[in-house]
């Protein structure tokens, strides 16, 4: 049987609500104070702060209650072993192995070093491609940084839309069906 933590009203069997949930919107109900639930949450920049600066701390909590309890899910991994997902795991490997013997092999000597290729194709990257894929951690601190400065300086920033950034492996594959 699978056991699960929440909390219910005592006279109400049918009541119980898991204690994650209960958690957040007892806190969207303060964010919001006269109204309650999540249609008011977004509207609220002190709300949308007060839920990410007390987020961590009500996963700690519900983290330990439920290792208290005793009810602390371990990593199941039993699902994997079934004999079906044996057969669709072993198919998907067969066929990445094919692609490899197919087009190339990542792990060749003979490949130039310095280039960076797509196992697909077999033909190395354009250098703007390279440079995209290989700075993409980067590039992503780099703009979540920028973008934390924006809302800094302006409270509405936070509601406005994100630039998009252009994919260089979408355009370079794009270019190539055309």
């Amino acid at each position: 049987m699978n056991e699960c933590f929440g909390i219910k009203k005592p006279d109400k069997p049918f009541s119980r609500i898991p204690i994650d949930l209960t958690l957040e919107q007892t806190i969207n109900a303060e964010a919001s104070r006269r109204l309650s639930g999540i249609a008011h949450f977004t509207n609220s920049i002190a709300a949308r702060q007060r839920w990410t600066k007390s987020h961590s701390i009500r996963a700690a909590i519900i983290s330990h209650v439920l290792d208290v309890c005793g009810l602390k899910q371990l990593q199941d991994i039993s699902a994997d072993l079934q004999p079906n997902r044996i057969k669709i795991y072993g198919k998907q490997i067969a066929h990445f192995i094919e692609i490899f013997e197919k087009n190339i092999n990542p792990f060749d000597e003979k490949l130039d070093k310095d280039s960076l290729y797509n196992i697909a194709t077999a033909k190395p990257v354009p250098e703007n491609v390279a440079n995209f894929l290989l700075n993409i951690e980067k590039n992503r601190e780099d703009l979540l940084k920028q973008f934390i400065t924006e809302c800094a300086e302006d409270q509405d920033r936070f509601d406005k839309p994100i630039k998009k950034i252009k994919c260089l492996i979408l355009l370079v594959l794009q270019r190539r069906k055309t």
